[in-house]
């Protein structure tokens, strides 16, 4: 017989799997903000907070930070600044839109606006557009991009003529 009670046996540590997931979209929502509040990371801080390892913080942050992952926020921010060089007549500085969105590559802060400018499209507005092109170029005059802009709420002009040129594509295999 062993001397050993019960209470000297190794106590284990409550399996990971058995706990409750630390990582759902509210905590991932809370954890970019308590992120981009920071200078730098503090990952023993978030760790605390979220009652999880430092190491498993620092890959959480890597896992949000993918090019894939814009949170709305993320979204809005990239409208904002993109817009802003649009409204100048410029071609936007993705690189430096990026690095102000959580350090996302500017072709992934690039793609990801025309995609989410794309969504706002609906069959009155792009018939719309298709007929403010039109009136140019049965009067034969070069397009005015701005002016047809200020009449599709300010959409940046590169937005038009790209959602344009996919209508007339669309237009032009229909007629066939």
């Amino acid at each position: 017989m062993s001397d050993h009670s019960e209470h000297d046996a190794p106590q284990q540590r409550p399996r990971r799997k058995d706990a409750e997931p630390v990582w759902n979209p509210e905590n991932d929502l809370k954890f970019i903000q308590m992120v981009d509040d920071m200078l730098e990371p503090n990952y023993g801080e978030l760790a605390k907070h979220f009652e999880t390892s430092m190491t498993i913080v620092k890959k959480r942050l890597v896992h949000l930070n993918q090019p894939f992952i814009f949170t709305s926020a993320d979204e809005e921010k990239l409208i904002q600044l993109a817009t802003e060089y649009y409204d100048k007549n410029e071609e936007p500085e993705w690189a430096r839109i990026g690095q102000e969105i959580r350090d996302k590559p500017g072709k992934d802060c690039k793609r990801q606006y025309f995609k989410v400018m794309q969504q706002f499209w609906n069959e009155e507005k792009t018939a719309l557009l298709v007929k403010l092109v039109q009136e140019y170029k049965d009067k034969e005059e070069k397009i005015d991009w701005k002016k047809i802009s200020e009449q599709l709420d300010g959409r940046p002009l590169r937005v038009l003529q790209d959602k344009y040129s996919i209508e007339a594509e669309r237009l032009k295999k229909l007629q066939q």
